[in-house]
């Protein structure tokens, strides 16, 4: 599935969604004075999504969205 394809596919709702956590995992790493990187973002995203699944028993859409992009996209 392509980029395009995952976003066009879901309702606007859940892509900013993706797009607001993805945001707030961006500023975490800044305001720990790290430098911002793709495979950070990846991580941060992943273990969010499992800590929520351990908890609630369910994926998160959203977290999941923002995963699947971020692995579509191609940073080396």
């Amino acid at each position: 599935m392509s980029e395009n394809d995952l976003i066009e596919g879901t309702h606007p709702e859940l892509f900013d969604e993706a797009c607001r956590l993805t945001g707030l995992a961006y500023l975490m790493q800044v305001m720990h004075g790290d430098t911002p990187s793709h495979q950070f973002l990846l991580h941060e995203l992943r273990r969010l999504d499992w800590l929520i699944l351990l908890d609630t028993g369910t994926p998160h859409p959203g977290l999941r969205m923002a995963i699947e992009l971020l692995e579509s996209i191609d940073c080396q």
